[in-house]
């Protein structure tokens, strides 16, 4: 009887909970039509200071694209993974409430929720009021046997991030002060983070969230995967058109557009893959970007093997196979961010 009353309320809890975050999710969702003229207002001259990239050896970049399911969080994972593994310093941020890179970087569900349970998240990058927090209140390492000596950390996010989200926003909304775009500006932009970290990557969601912009607004760089399919293509524009309408909020330039997750026949992809690959550097220009952005590197789609890992809770990158599908794209972000 004991077993059967703690299993009801444990699915009581849990009900409750996936409520919550629907509701969170609505409310993100209403706010999208006026996020696009919330982040074009003029910016307030009191804004946090952007590091110069000549004053620094950190390169921050955006892993962005304003469609779903292009493989976003398994991309940042492995990239950053295969970098450390290139004796690279690396942090890892992960900006989605839905928690997917944070659940690949800590595969202890016990850790994760000690984790959640001190706020030692990225909620608490817009509560901070300015304040530069000590980078060990919110880095955790990425543990696994095959990083040992080596710096691949990261940032976690909860369900609070959505709420942190909405209330800086409303803050601004209501008092102009501080400026909801530039909220992590202090922290990554910050001695700590410069002197840890050769690069910095940021899991950005497929929405103009909050935190997606602040990610913006610290960025050197946007790395944009894309799936060679026509639907994945054709939205390819709209991510890329709106950073040309936020030259106020970030100074990131295109690192380049990745074709992530392709079939191949033999040793090419297959032929209507390979056809929209073709596509690509026009799709580019038509943007009003430079149709050199196209990465060279092609991503196979080894799905089997990536999810694999993540159902172990681990980066396929973490063992040699995964460290192959993903090194000619790490060695393309590695110099392209150097240039």
């Amino acid at each position: 009887m004991q077993l059967k009353e703690e299993v009801r309320e444990a699915e009581s809890d849990r009900e409750k909970k996936t409520s919550a975050l629907a509701a969170l999710q609505q409310r993100l969702a209403d706010l999208e039509s006026f996020d696009g003229k919330l982040w074009e207002q003029n910016t307030d001259a009191n804004i946090p200071r952007f590091v110069s990239a000549g004053d620094r050896k950190t390169r921050f970049i955006s892993v962005v694209n304003l469609k779903g399911g292009v493989g976003k969080t398994t991309l940042t994972a492995n990239i950053g993974v295969s970098l450390s593994k290139r004796n690279h310093r690396v942090l890892l941020v992960d900006l989605d409430f839905q928690s997917s890179l944070t659940r690949l970087c800590k595969s202890s569900s016990d850790q994760l929720l000690e984790l959640i349970r001190k706020k030692r998240t990225a909620a608490r990058l817009l509560t901070t009021d300015g304040e530069v927090l000590p980078i060990d209140e919110l880095v955790h390492k990425v543990s696994h046997p095959s990083l040992m000596g080596l710096t691949c950390d990261f940032i976690a996010a909860d369900e609070s991030l959505a709420e942190a989200e909405l209330r800086a926003q409303a803050r601004w909304l209501v008092t102009k002060t501080p400026d909801a775009r530039f909220l992590f500006r202090n922290f990554f932009h910050s001695a700590d983070i410069l002197e840890h970290y050769d690069f910095v990557l940021f899991d950005c969601p497929p929405r103009l969230t909050t935190a997606c912009v602040n990610a913006l607004g610290c960025s050197d760089f946007l790395l944009v995967p894309v799936l060679l399919e026509q639907g994945s293509v054709e939205a390819l524009p709209r991510t890329l058109t709106w950073m040309t309408r936020l030259p106020h909020v970030t100074r990131a330039r295109l690192l380049g557009v990745v074709a992530n997750r392709v079939d191949f026949y033999g040793k090419k992809p297959v032929s209507a893959q390979q056809t929209i690959y073709d596509y690509l550097p026009e799709t580019l220009k038509r943007a009003g970007f430079h149709d050199s952005a196209v990465f060279r590197t092609i991503i196979r789609n080894q799905r089997a093997l990536v999810e694999d890992a993540a159902n172990r809770g681990q980066i396929a990158a973490f063992d040699s196979d995964g460290t192959q599908v993903f090194e000619d794209a790490t060695i393309e972000v590695e110099k392209g961010a150097r240039q």
